[in-house]
């Protein structure tokens, strides 16, 4: 399987903010870079930031903060051109089951990593005050 690259990509400082946090768990990731869309920032400059990152032997995961926003609007007109998969809605936990999937090689296809990432960041949604509700009425009725 092909080397894969993770690229962050947001508004902001978001996407770097988010790699130093998963850093806290993880420890120092390699082939993850963040790049952050500033104000006034012209969008070919973004793109340009980005398509001078992306190596042509890799594949690149892309995860983008915002579907619509213009770092997902960059990366989503990059596809035809890259091996490059754009997912939306980036969080920690899903940044984390990425980079963890590709750094121990822990996949068969990169349509199992998308799909992996996807249900971690859904399956990471949780209402806590309905949770332990729950919890709690199913501890009533043991």
């Amino acid at each position: 399987m092909e080397d894969v690259k993770i690229i962050v990509a947001s508004h902001g400082y978001f996407s770097k903010e988010l790699i130093k946090s998963a850093e806290m768990i993880a420890g120092p990731m390699k082939n993850v870079e963040a790049f952050s869309l500033l104000p006034n920032m012209e969008p070919s400059k973004f793109r340009g930031e980005i398509t001078s990152a992306i190596d042509n032997d890799s594949a690149v995961i892309a995860l983008v903060d915002l579907f619509g926003g213009t770092p997902a609007n960059v990366l989503s007109s990059l596809i035809e051109n890259y091996n490059i998969e754009v997912v939306t809605g980036v969080s920690l936990p899903m940044l984390l089951e990425l980079y963890f999937n590709v750094s121990q090689n822990q996949f068969n296809s990169h349509e199992d990593l998308i799909n992996n990432t996807v249900k971690v960041g859904t399956e990471g949604i949780v209402h806590v005050n309905e949770f332990l509700l729950d919890r709690e009425e199913n501890d009533e009725l043991d």
